[in-house]
């Protein structure tokens, strides 16, 4: 990689001043990383912008002041840094330090991904504003560290706190905000892991959640009820769905609801289905009920998603 010689803002706050959208600061040799300490009880991240992007996935050469999470939803790509080429597709999700030089370069003319920007805590690093900050690096005290790539399968639940995550955000108000870092807050404790020791396991999905899932995705286009779930793993509801929540990581009913819009979401993207069909097919009784749930899921309506796309592949 070229010596990176300008900064490109890597995130910008709800309300960003003009000149912020703009302007490049020469940098020339970056300064050596300060390193900060941190203990990983004290972790309460702290979210400066979470969404959804539909978007060819090139950027140059650059920098960001605060942590970033990427969760690749389509599309394929590198990410090169300091620590080589890594190649990323759908599923992956990769980390982003503060001042470490890296760029991204799409593979596929279609690209969709979630973007987080945040702090690991409101004291760290110790400039909180985000224009006076120096080149530093967060170091764990109990000497564990921040796994930079995983993988996100298809029935983990991290693919679903982090579109709640997004949507809590969106909200802009202070039970959204916390609700959308109490999300984060999970997902970092799934990405520590101690590189000298033993790393918790986390619990398995209990094989009669396992196939509850596997009947949702068979009958996407008439999802069964809570009901019918339940009896099929011979348990109660209430046991039935405390299960699912602890595999999960959300309700039935809310697993169902994304799954479907998900679903609803490939095939506007990838045919010229008309909307009422496609409502039909992922289980909702009318186009209308079916553009308001995309809509709430996804912040854009289901021709606004199709027109996106067939952009996004020019």
């Amino acid at each position: 990689m070229q010596p990176v010689s300008h900064f490109e803002y890597g995130f910008l706050p709800r309300n960003p001043p003009p000149a912020m959208l703009e302007q490049l600061w020469p940098l020339g040799k970056i300064p050596e990383r300060r390193p900060q300490r941190i203990d990983l009880r004290s972790i309460r991240p702290v979210i400066h912008l979470a969404h959804r992007t539909t978007s060819a996935l090139i950027r140059p050469d650059r920098l960001i002041y605060d942590h970033e999470i990427v969760f690749v939803l389509h599309g394929e790509g590198d990410l090169q840094t300091e620590l080589g080429v890594q190649s990323f597709a759908p599923g992956d999700l990769l980390v982003i330090s503060p001042f470490v030089p890296h760029r991204f370069t799409g593979r596929t003319r279609q690209f969709e991904h979630i973007d987080v920007h945040f702090d690991l805590a409101s004291q760290f690093p110790v400039y909180p504003d985000l224009y006076a900050r120096e080149p530093y690096e967060i170091l764990f005290e109990s000497g564990s560290t921040l796994r930079l790539h995983d993988h996100v399968a298809s029935a983990d639940p991290r693919g679903g706190r982090l579109e709640q995550l997004v949507r809590h955000w969106a909200e802009d108000t202070r039970l959204g905000t916390l609700k959308a870092e109490t999300a984060l807050m999970e997902i970092l404790a799934s990405l520590i892991f101690f590189p000298h020791g033993e790393q918790p396991q986390p619990a398995s999905v209990d094989k009669r959640i396992e196939r509850a899932l596997a009947e949702i995705d068979r009958r996407l286009g008439k999802p069964p009820s809570v009901v019918e779930l339940a009896r099929g793993a011979n348990l109660g509801v209430s046991r039935f769905t405390r299960l699912f929540r602890e595999g999960v990581g959300e309700s039935p009913a809310a697993y169902i609801r994304r799954v479907r819009l998900n679903r609803a979401r490939e095939i506007l993207e990838n045919t010229e289905t008309p909307v009422k069909a496609i409502a039909f097919a992922c289980g909702f009784r009318d186009a209308a009920h079916f553009s308001h749930a995309f809509f709430a899921m996804h912040g854009v309506w289901p021709t606004q998603q199709r027109q996106q796309a067939a952009h996004a592949r020019r």
